[in-house]
């Protein structure tokens, strides 16, 4: 049996909620610091994709939900339904909810004008992509909708971008970056067994 679909609705309005106010405070925070630095290729298509999957289910799920038409989503053939299903998405707010944290942490840490290495940076160089990651990854588990798959399709954009903006802080900081990057590792943290061959 699933979670009670108010329940998924609530997760979801709250998500939406965090959000918002993530992205204000970010425009706030960061007026300026939004260099044009998206990848190359295929991705930016991928990316709006699965951006535009991710927005739309969390936005009309608890819309749907509200409106008593959660039926449109949860009744067709892209829901799933199997023994167990519940315990798979009790995944899907913890997902969230460490991508949230992650993005809210990350976003306090930075300081504009400045190389950030303080934080969740102290531990990683792209903390904030880390958490739309675990963001994106949480929907499915809690939907089961097959629609939220496709929120998976922005992952490879974010990872992309990751790495040209690395290419834009080195030129920005320099020296002080390469020492940060050799230090801290891009999405994991290094661990001393990595850092041992990384000497070798």
């Amino acid at each position: 049996m699933m979670l009670p679909e108010s329940v998924v609705a609530s997760v979801l309005a709250l998500v939406v909620l965090l959000l918002l106010i993530r992205n204000v405070w970010d425009v706030r925070k960061l007026p300026h610091d939004h260099e044009t630095i998206g990848p190359a290729g295929a991705l930016p298509a991928l990316g709006f994709a699965g951006l535009s999957a991710f927005v739309l289910v969390t936005v009309a799920y608890p819309m749907l939900y509200l409106l008593g038409r959660l039926d449109l989503l949860t009744g067709s053939v892209l829901q799933l339904r199997f023994p167990g299903d519940t315990a798979v998405q009790l995944a899907g707010p913890i997902l969230l909810g460490v991508g949230l944290v992650l993005a809210f942490w990350s976003l306090r840490a930075i300081e504009p004008g400045a190389l950030t290495t303080t934080g969740p940076y102290a531990l990683v160089r792209h903390p904030m992509y880390i958490g739309y990651v675990f963001a994106f990854s949480g929907l499915f588990p809690l939907t089961l909708n097959l629609l939220a798959l496709l929120a998976l399709l922005a992952v490879p954009a974010q990872i992309a971008v990751a790495r040209r903006k690395e290419a834009v802080l080195e030129a920005r900081y320099g020296t002080a970056y390469r020492t940060y990057a050799a230090r801290t590792g891009r999405f994991w943290p290094r661990t001393r067994e990595r850092e041992r061959m990384r000497t070798l």
